[in-house]
């Protein structure tokens, strides 16, 4: 943990900046989720024996839903290879459906003009330029608005260190080797754009729309970033990329700008169990406190209200998001050296005088602390973000300002879709139903007991009083984190109410009825 502490800078995964326990780190989160994975699919394995029916000669598909809210989801039938459109799935709940209905059928289509290509659907029109291989407009039908201010960026910057800055240590953040090129004292960053060297359409259905652009970075004298964008257009209403880069290149960061139309000059971002708003660094009304905090080490989504409505853009990368104005930036990709507990010892050996920030700021330090720095640089060598790389977002737009639409689409983008194949009839069921789409539920077994344990969290800035269902609920109690019974509440026409303040986190225990569906 001193490892990780020491060298653990604000806006990337926590552990993964050191080169002594990054290696370690990601080792065990590549155990622990593959562990997960194999519980799941002996879970789903079980599920899909419990409905089966031996004497129904059918083979139907099997969608669970684990989010609370109703979704569409969209699932390839392994039988044809067909994708599948799988309409109102229910919140915790699953639906059976057999693969070649006719709602299982999609709306898209896709069409080229001049130097665009379109593809459209019931909700978007997204038009990919082939000249630069990035998303030129989004169109949104139901608002009828535009959703672009002008056409999407992928920016190269420059990463350099910035030398007279002082770190949280006391000692000039270049010694780090940070990040440090959107820091407000510093002068206009340096970015360069990847030229495009291929374009092409990947998937084409009723269903599903995938355009593929392929783009490259040069770094001179040596080092290259290649990087392949999948825009994916479906019936689940939303604007996907999946980003897939290949690393080798030292001391540059990569971003995604996507410039909004009529943004406000602040944005709301995801935390755990709720969010925060914060001022654009850049904004007339900033403070010198808000100028200072120009990444934000989001939990995976953000929320930019407009004049108009909203725009939620999530992803599953690792690092923050920065917002300028109407340009909100996602980074991607870090390549700083990894920090050096040896050049950060022999800085603190120096004197006091050779340490003071007069010192620091004098021309000949400068030329110092550059060469020191450049020669340091050649010796370690060890950068970050090498080798493979991949990340997803997703983009909706809304013409409310709802906090949860940044997370359900955060939620769906991170949660994996569970399908198998079951020999059952069609049909929809429905564990549990919340009514409310502004409060978030999540379930759980109880640590002591069968039970199910139900978190509530209201992203509402309202009060909010919801109505929670299940055939298979006998009772609910409502209990602290230690799952110590606090009261129980009264059901009302086989409904349990339930009441939370604005932002309130509440947690219940579901006691369940003995019977062979639960």
């Amino acid at each position: 943990w001193k490892e990780v502490l020491m060298r653990h800078f604000h806006d990337t995964f926590a552990g993964t900046l050191s080169a002594n326990v990054a290696m370690e780190n990601i080792r065990n989160l590549i155990t622990v989720l593959a562990q997960i994975k194999r519980i799941k699919e002996k879970i789903l394995a079980r599920l899909v024996k419990a409905l089966s029916r031996e004497e129904k000669d059918v083979e139907n598909i099997l969608i669970l839903n684990t989010l609370p809210w109703k979704r569409t989801i969209i699932v390839r039938d392994e039988k044809s290879g067909r994708p599948v459109v799988i309409r109102d799935v229910p919140g915790f709940g699953y639906k059976i459906v057999k693969p070649n209905q006719k709602s299982a059928v999609g709306t898209l289509r896709l069409y080229q003009r001049g130097r665009l290509i379109i593809a459209e659907s019931k909700k978007y029109i997204l038009f990919v330029d082939k000249k630069s291989g990035l998303i030129a407009q989004i169109y949104d039908k139901k608002l009828e608005q535009k959703i672009l201010a002008r056409p999407m960026e992928l920016r190269i910057y420059r990463d350099d260190p910035n030398l007279f800055r002082k770190s949280i240590t006391g000692v000039p953040a270049g010694i780090f080797d940070a990040w440090e090129i959107f820091i407000y004292d510093r002068k206009k960053p340096v970015y360069e754009h990847p030229r495009l060297v291929g374009i092409e359409i990947v998937e084409n259905n009723s269903a599903r729309i995938v355009i593929r652009a392929k783009l490259k970075y040069t770094m001179f004298p040596r080092g290259t970033l290649l990087i392949n964008l999948n825009y994916t257009l479906s019936d689940e209403d939303k604007i996907q990329i999946e980003l897939n880069i290949k690393s080798r290149c030292g001391h540059k960061l990569v971003k995604l700008v996507i410039p909004i139309i009529h943004a406000g000059d602040y944005a709301i971002y995801g935390a755990p169990y709720g969010y925060i708003k914060r001022r654009d660094f850049s904004s007339p009304n900033a403070t010198r406190h808000e100028k200072a905090k120009y990444e934000v080490p989001s939990v995976g989504w953000v929320l930019v209200p407009t004049t108009w409505g909203s725009v939620a853009v999530a992803t599953d990368n690792r690092f923050g998001f920065s917002k300028d104005g109407e340009e909100l930036q996602i980074s991607i990709l870090k390549t700083p050296t990894y920090p050096a507990e040896a050049y950060y010892r022999i800085f603190m050996v120096l004197p006091e005088w050779a340490r003071s920030p007069a010192l620091a700021e004098s021309a000949i330090n400068k030329i110092f602390f550059a060469l020191n720095n450049a020669i340091w640089k050649l010796l370690i060598r060890r950068y970050i973000d090498q080798g493979s790389l991949s990340c997803r977002i997703a983009i909706i737009s809304n013409k409310e300002q709802k906090p949860i639409y940044g997370l359900r689409l955060w939620r769906e983008l991170i949660t994996p879709i569970n399908i198998n194949y079951v020999a059952s009839e069609p049909e929809t069921y429905q564990v549990i139903s919340i009514n409310d789409d502004e409060v978030f539920g999540h379930l759980k077994p109880a640590d002591t007991d069968m039970n199910v344990i139900l978190r509530l969290v209201n992203y509402s800035e309202e009060p909010k009083d919801i109505r929670v269902q299940g055939a298979n609920i006998r009772k609910i109690w409502e209990i602290d984190v230690f799952e110590n019974k606090r009261r129980e509440i009264d059901a009302i026409n086989s409904e349990f109410r339930i009441s939370l303040k604005r932002n309130e986190i509440k947690t219940y225990k579901l006691v369940r009825l003995s019977t062979r569906r639960e």
